[in-house]
């Protein structure tokens, strides 16, 4: 199937121009962030369920292009049953990364970041950076946890090794 021509979808923000049957969430001249239906064309055919309006006083509306992206963070998070105050390591600061960790914060979370360079952006707030390459790594995540470790990891990294699970594995707290 790899092998057949498709579209690529993604995410993307643009105007209602015409609604189908049944749509009653947005009206046209509405600006709406779309996902997974959204293709690189000019004009694309989106079903009711796979967007959303966005709303009026929005500041930068580019933002809202990422929202596939932010699903998948949240994919993360879900699978991994985040609860507020928890500490939680994102494994792979890329963007995914960062967005899980924003996510995270906003969630009340202490976020500890990992990655084998360091791609902190000033509106990612981390408890810390640790890189994944420092062979001390496990032992400063339990020196910022009171000895624990960290009470869950999502990992957000791509890797040709096991090296993001082991991590994972050497950082989490005990039960």
């Amino acid at each position: 199937r790899l092998k057949e021509p498709m579209q690529m979808g993604y995410s993307a923000v643009g105007t209602v121009i015409e609604c189908g049957r049944g749509v009653t969430e947005v009206s046209v001249g509405d600006t709406v962030a779309m996902v997974g239906q959204a293709y690189h064309a000019e004009v694309n055919r989106v079903s009711k369920t796979m967007i959303t309006k966005i709303p009026d006083n929005a500041e930068d509306i580019r933002q809202y292009a990422l929202c596939a992206l932010a699903g998948i963070a949240l994919q993360g998070i879900h699978q991994a049953q985040v609860e507020p105050g928890e500490t939680v390591a994102v494994i792979g600061m890329g963007l995914i990364g960062h967005i899980t960790a924003r996510i995270l914060n906003a969630y009340g979370c202490d976020v500890i970041g990992y990655d084998v360079v360091d791609k902190s952006l000033a509106g990612t707030r981390l408890k810390a950076f640790i890189s994944s390459n420092d062979e001390n790594a496990a032992d400063i995540t339990k020196s910022l946890t009171h000895g624990r470790g960290v009470d869950k990891a999502i990992i957000s990294a791509s890797a040709n090794t096991n090296a993001p699970m082991d991590h994972a594995a050497a950082i989490l707290r005990d039960r």
